[in-house]
């Protein structure tokens, strides 16, 4: 673990915005105490990326921040969970956002996705035959941005339906309804693609 993220004693300067002392102190205390709980549920997020837990505990800084007033009036025994709830929104906007950015950029070097997607003997049916690969290709972006994550992270990222519903805050029934939708979806498409 890096050193920067053990040093508790570290304030951020987005404080100095709050112009009560006696609020300022309370928050700066109150960040200080906590600091290594967002350490620890940012690594749930984010593993070993110093970068990216470092950022997320630096946006929630900002965010106690910005409605100080409002963690100020939190009751103490609340705190811990008001504390795990803000990290845990910050973390999970940042992988949303580190998402559409990757399908923003994500092109498909079309003989490794074709490698990579098992033949009818793999257990996904012929819907994934390799046969198929090029014309579901062609088809893929005919789907929604949702359902070609979805069927991105469950078949090319080797996602589990549990990873996925955790990263998607979803239901692993409701990620297993979307997927088998959007394959549905994509088998269409490619069924109408391949009669043109």
């Amino acid at each position: 673990m890096n050193n920067m993220l053990n040093y508790s004693g570290i304030v951020p300067i987005v404080f100095l915005a709050i112009e009560n002392d006696t609020d300022r102190e309370a928050i700066t205390e109150l960040y200080l105490s906590y600091r290594n709980l967002f350490i620890k549920v940012a690594r749930k997020f984010f593993g070993n990326n110093d970068v990216e837990v470092e950022d997320a505990v630096a946006a929630t800084a900002e965010r106690l921040c910005k409605y100080y007033e409002n963690f100020l009036r939190v009751p103490c025994k609340k705190m811990p969970l008001y504390m795990v709830y803000t990290i845990s929104n910050v973390c999970r906007n940042r992988m949303q956002k580190l998402r559409e950015e990757k399908v923003m950029c994500y092109e498909v070097d079309i003989e490794d996705a074709i490698n990579q997607i098992p033949d009818s003997h793999g257990g996904i049916g012929v819907l994934f035959d390799r046969s198929n690969a090029l014309v579901l290709l062609d088809s893929f972006e005919s789907l929604s941005s949702r359902e070609k994550e979805l069927i991105r992270m469950r078949h090319i990222d080797r996602y589990s339906i549990e990873e996925i519903a955790d990263q998607l805050n979803l239901k692993p029934n409701a990620v297993y309804t979307a997927l088998s939708r959007a394959k549905a979806h994509l088998e269409q498409a490619a069924s109408l693609s391949a009669k043109e």
